[in-house]
């Protein structure tokens, strides 16, 4: 009978332990261990972990900032500046003789750079009318700037439009803006005339990136609710190194990128976080976002007989990442033969090892 009971008690306590974990997990799910977007994260969240990338930088003895040997940017003085300010000295501090015209013996040389103080130019377009000799009155045209009476030009719109659009300032913000730097007086309906101008400007840029995008990098992330607080949007985010476009949704789902418009027609690879509907689109060649794999490890290294293998397959993935940078730092297209060999055979181990519950020391 007691037998009986000390099984019955065993199986309870396995399953209250297990039932713990689960609990524990799921209440410590943030977006540093999880696929959770940044936004999701309370204020009570647990403070930033030092990133695994961080850590390895750390445990090769690399510290922050530029490493020695490699090249640095500083401001370098110009062969030819703008201007040149004098700056003479007119009478001994010894004898309170003049200088006017005494030797010159040496100088010190120092450049500020500054930009000119902002002011607005005012164009005046005239368009005359001629009659030519056969009677024909003949007008001019004005340039497509030249809207109205008076109007802004496109440098004024294109700043306006790349303080909302690129530095993300509120209408009103950049309208204060405008007026602090420049001195005019932009109302918010004319920022959002130039906001509407710029993305009609765009019909074409979908498909030119498409056309450019080789390796193409797919995430999307939460953005707070609105003003009004009916509806939350979701920014889908298609990038490569030199190329972003951005496209908010009320829906994190297909339609939203089929709406956005790169995946249906793309052939190169693309690296994302797993998520299921990116695989409808077969055309394309598909790769994971090593952040969130390890992510996604860190979440599964908290639970107590999974640490050994979540953490050796982080350090994997670290490692080879790193190989990867080596490789292109020194040119290579690719990582040798037995570099790969040797990396491609350890994910298998490492998951053979969390089966069979072994340590991180029986991968040796």
């Amino acid at each position: 009978m007691l037998r009986a009971d000390n099984a019955a008690l065993r199986q309870e306590v396995e399953r209250l332990s297990r039932r713990i974990v689960e609990l524990e997990k799921k209440s410590g799910r943030n977006s540093q261990n999880s696929s959770m977007p940044p936004s999701s994260d309370t204020f009570g969240s647990p403070a930033k972990e030092e990133s695994p990338n961080r850590k390895a930088r750390r445990a090769m003895g690399r510290k922050p900032g530029k490493q020695p040997g490699t090249p640095g940017a500083h401001l370098a003085q110009v062969e030819n500046p703008d201007s040149v300010v004098p700056h003479r000295p007119e009478i001994c501090t010894c004898c309170g003789g003049d200088l006017g015209l005494a030797e010159l013996v040496g100088e010190e040389i120092r450049q500020v750079f500054d930009t000119p103080a902002p002011r607005v130019v005012v164009t005046e377009h005239r368009v005359y009318k001629l009659r030519c000799s056969c009677g024909e009155v003949n007008e001019g045209e004005f340039p497509p700037e030249v809207r109205a009476p008076v109007a802004y030009g496109p440098r004024v719109r294109a700043s306006g439009l790349y303080l909302m659009a690129r530095q993300h300032l509120p209408m009103e913000r950049a309208a204060e803006a405008m007026a602090d730097l420049f001195g005019l007086s932009c109302s918010t309906g004319f920022l959002d005339d130039c906001y509407r101008e710029g993305a009609a400007g765009l019909d074409h840029f979908i498909d030119s990136c498409a056309a450019r995008y080789a390796l193409l990098r797919m995430c999307t992330s939460t953005r707070r609710r609105s003003v009004s607080g009916l509806a939350k949007h979701y920014i889908h985010v298609a990038c490569t190194g030199m190329l972003t476009l951005l496209h908010a949704d009320v829906t994190r789902g297909l339609n939203a990128v089929e709406r956005l418009g790169v995946l249906p027609s793309y052939k190169g690879t693309a690296i994302h976080d797993r998520l299921a509907m990116y695989f409808n689109y077969t055309g394309a060649r598909h790769g994971v976002c090593g952040a969130h794999l390890i992510r996604n490890l860190t979440s599964v290294a908290v639970v107590w007989n999974q640490t050994e293998w979540a953490e050796a397959m982080t350090d994997l993935l670290i490692e080879m990442k790193r190989a990867a940078e080596d490789a292109q730092a020194a040119s290579k297209k690719r990582l040798s033969a037995k570099v790969f060999a040797s990396f491609s055979k350890l994910p298998i181990r490492i998951v053979e090892l969390g089966q069979d519950g072994q340590s991180r020391a029986d991968l040796a």
